[in-house]
């Protein structure tokens, strides 16, 4: 008979996490440099500022069976990858019963489905079917290196992270290239809405980003002992869910989101978001 203790997960062991410590930040940055590459050359290719000679877009909806049974497939199998890897390797992750991996995989699949269904995924992959797998595959192994580094360095984003010079200054190279990011992306949208009518304008695009900010800060701030905290996981498939242009910059950097999301549902599973001040006691 199965008891309580089934599904609940235990981290790995502390002798595993101790033996990882001491890694140089050498190699942390090293691996930082090489995982956001991509995405650097994409916006230094294609710059902030719309080009005389550009012509922005959104992606081409596509949501063909084919394509859908393609991302699911791929999305189980990065899923069984990366969990292999993890317990080899003796990287951080939940121990999982076969019921818990069962449950992720279903959680996973369904968000993973959810997104296919705006279009834009089925579009990457009808128009670069290549490239875009290739940089989920590779954003999502590669993301699984860089979150051991960040744990085995010591690299910790908290209220405490000030003291950390490396920490620091990673927040700030984040900080400047979403910034970049986000500046790619309003200049095209600005463009698109210059000269189609039909498309949505910035105003309009900025209008549902604070609707989607303001409905987590209601959930937030509202009245009850609960504490929130949004995992890497959850803050991928957001942010993966507002890549739709047609840029090679938009392309990476909505694969490198999907592969933080895919990192996070494997190896530690489709977790809550919001849990009990006095402890986790309350049932799920």
């Amino acid at each position: 008979m199965p008891n309580s203790q089934d599904d609940i997960e235990a981290l790995v062991t502390p002798a595993a996490a101790a033996a990882a410590e001491g890694v140089p930040h050498g190699a942390f940055l090293l691996t930082l440099a090489l995982f956001v590459a991509p995405l650097v050359a994409a916006l230094l290719r294609e710059g902030i500022v719309v080009g005389t000679d550009e012509s922005p877009r959104y992606v081409r909806r596509d949501c063909s069976a084919k394509g859908l049974a393609f991302w699911l497939l791929l999305c189980a199998a990065l899923y069984a990858i990366q969990y292999v890897l993890a317990r080899r390797r003796r990287w951080k992750h939940n121990e999982k019963t076969m019921a818990r991996h069962k449950e992720d995989l279903l959680r996973q699949s369904l968000l993973c489905g959810l997104a296919y269904s705006s279009g834009v995924i089925g579009g990457r992959l009808d128009e670069a079917p290549l490239a875009f797998a290739a940089y989920v595959v590779a954003f999502t192994i590669g993301y699984c290196v860089l979150f051991e580094l960040l744990r085995a360095g010591n690299v910790e984003f908290t209220a405490n992270c000030v003291g950390n010079v490396y920490a620091v200054a990673v927040a700030v190279f984040a900080a400047s290239l979403v910034g970049c990011l986000v500046a790619h992306t309003i200049f095209r949208i600005a463009s698109i809405a210059s000269v189609d009518p039909t498309a949505p304008s910035l105003a309009d695009c900025a209008g549902v980003f604070l609707v989607i900010i303001a409905a987590h800060a209601a959930l937030v701030l509202a009245p009850g002992a609960a504490s929130a905290h949004f995992h890497h996981y959850y803050l991928g498939f957001v942010g993966s869910c507002l890549c739709t242009l047609a840029t090679d910059t938009s392309m990476v950097a909505q694969a490198m989101l999907l592969g933080i999301y895919l990192h996070g549902t494997a190896l530690f599973g489709v977790e809550r978001v919001f849990y009990p001040e006095g402890g986790d006691a309350e049932p799920y």
